[in-house]
């Protein structure tokens, strides 16, 4: 007998639950498991089928593609066969399996789809086991989704992302929000991925630990800094938080937190006048001046690990390298390039990896990803960036995407030699990850990536993703 086969069926099972996905989004898919595990012979499927752990998690997108592949494979069909939209059905008996446990459920849909019929009767039919709830749906198929009032013990994520309309949910009460008595991550956002504001906070539970809202639209900075400082009085186990407002809150009165927040993204790096904050660990803002970054980690003398920059077209780099400096601790760096820069090389990302050359900034550096919208990427910058900082850079990621289709399509691989200097870095411990809109390195298809650990978040907003970091 296969010595395989011989094992205890206890370990056969631990070791397929860590098959899954890092994230715990799980794509109906033959490579991947839990499919391709309880296809190999009649004992692991056994396995499969009573280890519920394995079903408790499904990531669906619905971008006009009419069936997913390995969907035959759990009905007991060949994949000759003809299969029809069976969505609602595998949805279904996927969290039969799951035999109770809390589910993970992801529903994307692109801008002009809409989920499969019975879908969401489907999906109501388990509003006990909801654990984490992931929907990017049009504002129609949110209406029918909110019907269901709950209570939901189980819930502890909402992100809801809703993909035809502006301020969506504004004076709108999300059942799935109010009535979860365990919720501890919220974002709600619109067709453009921006945070959307509540109309009344008190619809924010207690309980959330991560957080992304808005403020915008307030008559006056006042306004704003009562808001903002309501939020913050009244939700003592916040942790993480992302905040876009259209006015400065009251520099007058500013807010000290001292009690346990970690994590502060803005879309504003005036907003931090207004603060001090002494357990800050993970930082995101908006950068075009560095005053306000240098003076708030200066009052608030917290030790930040991780940073995430998103730079506009008239961002110096003299300003970032003032934050930088500011920081020799560092450990995280993220660079988000908001838009196509007029000057050739600031925005392809090759004059921000000339500067991170520097010996003095970010010596201890283990973590770098760099995101834009290039042409053509920095390909000879980024390696000889990574060649340079070898000795401590453990992570290093580059994602480029033009904004425009035609551009997407001609968008170049790598030369070879730049490959080649790629692999080196791999063989000698270093992660490295380059994606393109036609080019994925080390990975040359979807396929080739069985434990699925791209897929960091399903909206594809990288605003609250820094490197291994999501609290949702």
């Amino acid at each position: 007998m296969t010595p395989a086969l011989q094992l205890p069926f206890e370990l056969i099972s631990g070791i397929f639950i860590a098959c899954l996905p890092l994230n715990r989004r799980v794509r109906p898919h033959r490579n991947r498991a839990p499919l391709n595990l309880a296809s190999i012979c009649r004992q692991w499927r056994a396995v499969a089928l009573a280890t519920p752990q394995l079903w408790t998690s499904v990531y669906l997108n619905f971008c006009g593609r009419d069936a997913y592949d390995g969907i035959p494979i759990l009905f007991g069909q060949t994949l000759s066969e003809p299969l029809e939209d069976l969505t609602a059905s595998l949805i279904d008996l996927w969290f039969t399996r799951a035999a109770g446990h809390p589910l993970s459920i992801s529903l994307i849909c692109a801008k002009d789809h809409s989920l499969p019929d019975q879908v969401l009767t489907i999906l109501a039919r388990y509003f006990s086991q909801w654990g984490r709830i992931e929907l990017g749906i049009s504002m129609a198929d949110f209406l029918v989704f909110n019907e269901v009032v709950g209570p939901f013990p189980a819930l502890e994520s909402v992100s809801l992302h809703i993909t035809n309309r502006f301020d969506p949910l504004y004076g709108v009460r999300v059942n799935s929000v109010r009535n979860s008595p365990h919720l501890k991550a919220l974002q709600c956002t619109d067709q453009r991925l921006s945070p959307i504001r509540f109309k009344d906070l008190g619809d924010i539970p207690r309980t959330v630990t991560a957080l992304r809202m808005s403020n915008k639209w307030s008559t006056s900075s006042t306004i704003a800094h009562a808001h903002f400082a309501s939020l913050l009085d009244h939700r003592p186990h916040l942790l993480h938080l992302e905040f876009s407002s259209s006015r400065r809150l009251d520099a007058r009165s500013p807010i000290r937190l001292n009690a346990c927040l970690e994590t502060l993204l803005l879309d504003d790096e005036h907003i931090l006048d207004s603060f001090t904050i002494p357990a800050l660990k993970n930082l995101g803002v908006w950068l075009r001046d560095s005053a306000p970054v240098v003076a708030f980690l200066s009052h608030s003398q917290c030790r930040l690990t991780s940073l995430t920059l998103g730079l506009y077209e008239e961002t110096f780099h003299t300003t970032v390298a003032s934050c930088l400096l500011a920081l020799p601790e560092l450990d995280t760096l993220q660079l988000i390039l908001a838009d196509e820069l007029r000057q050739p090389g600031s925005f392809d990302g090759g004059l921000w990896c000339q500067m991170l050359r520097r010996a003095e900034l970010v010596p201890q550096l283990r973590t770098l990803s760099i995101s834009g919208k290039a042409r053509i990427p920095p390909y000879a910058e980024w390696a000889a960036l990574l060649l340079m900082r070898r000795a401590v850079l453990v992570h290093a990621e580059l994602h480029m995407r033009h904004r425009h289709a035609h551009v997407r399509r001609r968008t170049p691989p790598p030369p070879t030699h730049i490959e080649a200097q790629l692999e080196a870095l791999a063989e000698g411990g270093m992660t490295v990850r380059v994606m393109t809109p036609n080019y994925v390195w080390p990975w040359d298809a979807e396929d080739a990536d069985p434990v699925g650990d791209l897929d960091i978040d399903p909206f594809g907003s990288r605003i609250m993703r820094t490197h291994l970091f999501s609290p949702f």
